[in-house]
C-alpha cells in the first residue's frame, strides 16, 4: 500500500468515525503510517541495493568467463598416452654407450 492509499484509509476512518472518536485512534493510526512510509522506504532501499548486486554480479560473471577462456587447456589425451609410452620403453645400459665406451649422444 503506498503512502496515497493510506491516506485516503485513514481520512475515510476518521470521518466515519467523526471528530470525537477520531482523536481516540489518532495516536494509532500516526503509528501505522509512520511505519508504512519505513517500510516503503525500506522496500525502495533494498529494490536498489538488489539491482547494484545484480549488475555486480553480472559484470564478475562476465570477467569470470574472459579469464577462463586465457586459461590454458591441459595436455591432450594423446600426449598423456605419448608420456607413459616414453616412461614404459626400457633403456638397455649397453645402448647407452658406443663400441669406444662414450656415452652416445642420442639414445
Amino acid at each position: 500500500m503506498n503512502s496515497e492509499e493510506l491516506e485516503a484509509l485513514t481520512q475515510s476512518i476518521f470521518d466515519k468515525l467523526g471528530e470525537e472518536n477520531s482523536a481516540l485512534i489518532v495516536d494509532d493510526v500516526a503509528s501505522i503510517i509512520t511505519k508504512n512510509n519505513e517500510t516503503i522506504s525500506t522496500i525502495k532501499e533494498l529494490k536498489a541495493d538488489k539491482e547494484k548486486l545484480k549488475s555486480r554480479n553480472d559484470m564478475l560473471i562476465d570477467s569470470n568467463a574472459k579469464l577462463m577462456q586465457q586459461i590454458p587447456r591441459g595436455p591432450s589425451i594423446d600426449d598423456v598416452k605419448e608420456d607413459k609410452e616414453t616412461e614404459n620403453t626400457k633403456i638397455d645400459l649397453m645402448s647407452c654407450f658406443d663400441e669406444m665406451g662414450r656415452l652416445k649422444s642420442r639414445l
